[in-house]
């Protein structure tokens, strides 16, 4: 009777161990899929914020509220490829095309790096950090 109650508990234990270690965070999971980045995400900055929506349909709006300027919106459409990390945006009244790095993409973060090539090279900007608001 001893044997099969240490039986047991070492059982219990065994199997609580192992839910333990191979249970993870979902949010913090790196994502590499273009339906990651599907909803609503909020990038602060000093004297303001930007909302960029990526619909499901491959288009979206950027709405910016700037307290020392003036606020403005955007819709367009988009096109993330993975393999490169490259995200892309089709400006629809604008009619300009902006490209991202996707540092990183998790359930909650966002993380782009905008960058041009013009005649001197490749020209970057410091990466922005956007946080999943929907």
């Amino acid at each position: 009777m001893k044997k099969l109650i240490s039986f047991l508990t070492a059982s219990i234990l065994w199997f609580g161990l192992s839910v333990s270690i191979t249970s993870c965070d979902k949010d913090n999971e790196e994502s590499t899929d273009s339906a990651s980045l599907i909803g609503t995400w909020r990038h602060d900055f000093s004297s303001g914020y930007q909302l960029m929506t990526f619909n499901s349909n491959f288009h979206g709006s950027i709405y910016e509220v700037d307290y020392a300027a003036h606020n403005w919106s955007d819709s367009f459409t988009w096109k993330y490829t993975p393999a490169s990390s490259d995200l892309v945006l089709f400006s629809d009244e604008e009619h300009e095309v902006e490209t991202y790095k996707v540092i990183l993409l998790t359930n909650d973060v966002l993380i782009l790096q905008y960058y041009v090539y013009d005649e001197y090279g490749k020209d970057e900007d410091e990466p922005d950090t956007w946080y999943r608001v929907e």
